[in-house]
């Protein structure tokens, strides 16, 4: 009886450890805090900041779109069309994609 307990306590952790996504909040954080760079307009930081992040979590549109406005707002035209082009082969809106595109050119 008592290892049936164990075994669903454990079941029941792996369960709960399997529904938390870390990523999601360090994703958050990186783009709240490249925000705040843009924000002091400071956009090489910001572009530099989530360059770090992309090392952390290449996969994410998110953080390719926002690198894509920094690089926008430096006049770093191409660079920002290939984050853009990498954002949306990963998902990104693409609404959100077009209207930085139409920002840009």
């Amino acid at each position: 009886m008592k290892a049936l307990r164990w075994a669903l306590f454990l079941l029941i952790l792996i369960g709960l450890l399997l529904l938390g996504r870390p990523d999601d909040a360090i994703t958050q954080s990186f783009v709240q805090r490249a925000d705040e760079f843009r924000a002091s307009i400071d956009y090489g930081l910001a572009a530099d900041y989530l360059r770090v992040a992309l090392v952390r979590q290449p996969w994410n549109a998110t953080l390719r779109v926002k690198l894509a406005e920094a690089l926008a707002l430096q006049h770093h035209e191409v660079e920002a069309q290939q984050a853009l082009a990498e954002a949306e082969q990963l998902g990104a809106d693409a609404t959100t994609v077009e209207r930085l595109r139409a920002c840009m050119g």
